[in-house]
């Protein structure tokens, strides 16, 4: 069921994502992003493949018992994909202003805790979740007092030992005015005094549409410069962490 934050009205930064939410909506047609377009697909399993990776690392698997909230959700694409790596539906939670793409997410992940709000005042209560991911929703915000905002909601929900999932544009976008990258320092300013460890993925998607239609080899070679990757994908523990999320136990 879809729920909406108790709070009255958005801030006008929010109006302003989501009214850049619904006009790109508008403008791009419906399977642009689909993964039955080549292009897509490798950027997607390319981008599996490294989330896998940092996962593992983090120790956070099996997902099974981890508490997760992505901070703009959207249609929950992020979270389906976290259900493929094994998180349980029920223990999953999304926020987003835009009240379509949460109404679909809620009918794809109908056990999960998904609300219409405005991250930069969660409604869920501090040490809440063992993993709060953000995947591009910050490269929408293009004030930083919003971004700030909603950086330290992050934390507060996050629980002792947890960490943020972070995937977000490092560079601009001249076909998306609607978004303003960012870069490391930013990060590092948005989460201080925090274990930052981010790295530079995904083959710049307007090349990917370019070069894996006609070699999906040549996509793998290219994506191996470090200039020619668009996003950064890390994860930022506070410094409360011990470091590592603890084994998953058996209810």
């Amino acid at each position: 069921m879809v729920k909406r934050m108790s709070e009255g009205g958005f801030c006008s930064p929010a109006d302003e994502i989501l009214a850049h939410n619904i006009r790109r909506r508008k403008e791009i047609p419906g399977d642009f992003y689909s993964l039955l377009r080549l292009p897509n697909l490798f950027i997607y399993t390319q981008r599996m493949r490294s989330l896998i990776a940092l996962l593992r690392r983090e120790r956070a698997i099996p997902l099974a018992n981890r508490k997760i909230l992505e901070v703009g959700c959207g249609a929950g694409d992020w979270l389906l994909y976290l259900v493929i790596c094994g998180a349980s539906p029920h223990l999953l939670s999304g926020i987003d202003l835009d009240e379509v793409e949460i109404a679909r997410a809620s009918r794809r992940l109908p056990q999960a805790d998904i609300r219409v709000g405005n991250a930069a005042k969660l409604p869920w209560c501090d040490g809440t979740f063992d993993i709060v991911l953000q995947m591009t929703a910050f490269s929408t915000m293009l004030q930083h007092e919003l971004r700030r905002a909603v950086a330290g909601e992050m934390l507060h929900v996050l629980k002792p030992d947890g960490f943020i999932l972070w995937y977000d544009l490092r560079m601009d976008n001249p076909w998306n005015p609607g978004i303003r990258p960012v870069k490391p320092k930013e990060v590092e300013r948005l989460f201080p005094d925090c274990s930052i460890r981010l790295k530079p993925i995904t083959l710049l998607p307007p090349l990917a549409r370019q070069i894996v239609p006609l070699s999906w080899v040549a996509g793998l070679l290219l994506e191996k410069i470090p200039f020619l990757r668009s996003h950064l994908l890390g994860s930022i523990r506070p410094a409360r962490s011990t470091g590592l999320l603890p084994e998953n136990r058996s209810s």
